[in-house]
């Protein structure tokens, strides 16, 4: 007899020891009732097929071929009430197509007990499989429509559950795996239609389990997570226990005495380890959902701090804007001093609420772009026309070294660009106490590269690998400028990205300057 024809019956064996860890060692809910349902729907499936295999008589061919169609009528119907238990996607549709479903399951069920599912047998060189009738046909386009359905459920839930680490290689391990299984076992229908080919869909079972197996042990599928550790040191003790029983030789039997008591003390320290290791994942990920509840506080707040703050601050510019042009007379010539330095204040405050406002929006996925085609290398000269006062403050030269070349235009949000090139330069006149800056703008292709290069006081590598965080700055800028506050790079970078863009710097040292590179996708 034909080895191979065991394979089903290896294969139920192993999901059924599955399903019993499963059962005793996860946590009940709905989700892990109805994956114990499938599993024993696999078992009953490979049963039939072993059985269909060792089948003499074209009738006992058909009984068991209808054990496994009973399967394959329930299986696209449980699977798709788990994808939604699973993933929680409920809608009101989605609960119509599932009633739909079972109503349609049943009915194949019904239709499964007449001639008009199956009837006859095809004769092959590995055995015999039933022949599909009437009803058939329309059964495997309702198994073919609930699969689909399932996949699309995984798989929106897979993008969905993107910022949940753990959750998304859930979803990956059960959306990979079954379509893994679907693709191995589609061809058991092709023997129902007198096509010879030899049924080698029982494999799907093996791979069932590993995946099951993988997903459970390494993602904790249905909180399990020493199923496979105490499967497989109960197997290696039942092992090292028999064999002294097998073993004649004295010293060798004391040895493996020895061995089996160790071995069971270390096994022990194992599955101990092993569940204090989900403990301490199970904490780490309550405190990561606290963190996020708190940061999604923290950027409602900033955001709401920020509105409230920008209206009064906008009218106390307007204000003193009007007393230092004069338009409520001339005021005392000891007043205009301190009314400049409440101006410039104000202008910090203002800039320091956008930033805190820009975050906000960043963080919360918030941001409106308006993409248009312009010339970068009109935008910045007519940046560097605006800050060249601040530089001409400080002694030191601001230029833009033109192309050659006629530039094409960039497609980008032009406001966004101009604050984050803005952003840019106003820092490097801050930082920058003798020499000055030089931008330069390159073709490179499909992009434009903007390099604006300074003569401060440069970076080291630890400083250049923070620069773009929030709230983060190098020792020059706590020296040079107090008043920042660590906001415009990140905002800057997160701008650049927004619009498809790259932005790094790069510098040479300690008192050697500091080169930033912006570049931009050409339209």
């Amino acid at each position: 007899m034909n080895i191979a024809i065991y394979i089903p019956l290896v294969s139920a064996i192993f999901v059924l020891f599955l399903v019993l860890f499963i059962f005793l060692k996860g946590e009940k809910s709905k989700s892990q009732f109805l994956f114990l349902l499938i599993s024993f729907s696999f078992i009953l499936w490979f049963i039939g097929t072993f059985k269909m295999f060792t089948s003499e008589t074209d009738a006992e061919i058909i009984f068991w071929d209808k054990i496994n169609y009973i399967t394959a009528i329930f299986a696209p119907i449980l699977l798709y009430h788990f994808g939604l238990e699973f993933t929680k996607l409920y809608t009101k549709n989605k609960k119509k197509l599932l009633i739909i479903g079972y109503i349609l399951a049943v009915i194949f069920f019904l239709l499964l007990r007449t001639n008009y599912f199956i009837d006859d047998v095809y004769k092959y060189s590995w055995g015999g499989h039933a022949k599909a009738a009437i009803a058939h046909h329309p059964f495997v386009l309702y198994f073919i429509f609930y699969m689909c359905l399932f996949f699309f459920i995984l798989y929106e839930n897979y993008k969905r559950t993107k910022k949940d680490p753990l959750k998304n290689i859930q979803v990956k391990y059960l959306l990979w795996g079954f379509v893994i299984f679907s693709l191995v076992a589609s061809p058991a229908f092709l023997p129902a239609y007198g096509i010879s080919i030899y049924p080698f869909e029982y494999l799907a079972g093996v791979i069932f389990v590993i995946v099951a197996a993988v997903g459970i042990t390494r993602h904790f599928l249905f909180g399990v997570r020493v199923i496979l550790t105490e499967f497989l040191i109960g197997i290696m003790g039942l092992m090292l226990f028999i064999l002294p029983f097998l073993i004649e030789i004295p010293i060798l039997k004391t040895i493996t005495l020895i061995i089996l008591l160790l071995f069971c003390v270390f096994s022990y320290l194992l599955i101990r380890a092993t569940y204090q290791e989900i403990k301490r994942r199970n904490e780490i990920e309550k405190l990561y959902k606290e963190l996020e509840k708190l940061d999604k506080a923290k950027s409602e707040f900033v955001s709401i701090a920020s509105h409230q703050l920008r209206t009064p601050l906008t009218a106390v510019k307007g204000y003193i804007s009007m007393m230092l042009e004069n338009d409520y007379g001339n005021p005392p010539e000891k007043m205009k001093l301190p009314l400049k330095n409440i101006y410039t204040s104000n202008e910090r405050l203002i800039k320091l609420v956008n930033d805190l406002l820009n975050v906000s929006r960043i963080e919360a996925g918030r941001l409106q772009f308006k993409k248009e085609s312009f010339s970068l290398e009109e935008m910045i000269n007519s940046i560097i026309e605006e800050l060249r006062s601040l530089a001409e403050n400080k002694n030191i030269y601001l230029k833009l070294e033109k192309s050659k070349k006629v530039l094409p235009n960039i497609f980008a949000d032009k406001d966004k660009i101009r604050q984050a090139i803005i952003n840019i330069i106003d820092n490097a006149i801050h930082y920058t106490e003798k020499g000055g800056i030089t931008v330069k703008i390159e073709n490179q292709g499909n992009k434009l590269r903007t390099s604006i290069t300074d003569t401060g006081e440069g970076m080291t590598k630890k400083e250049l690998s923070f620069l773009f965080e929030s709230f983060s700055r190098g020792k020059a800028g706590t020296k040079l400028w107090t008043e920042g506050a660590g906001l415009g790079l990140y905002v800057t970078k997160k701008f650049i990205e927004l619009n498809k863009g790259k932005a790094w710097a790069e510098s040479k040292g300690k008192n050697k300057g500091s080169t930033f590179y912006i570049e931009l996708p050409i339209k």
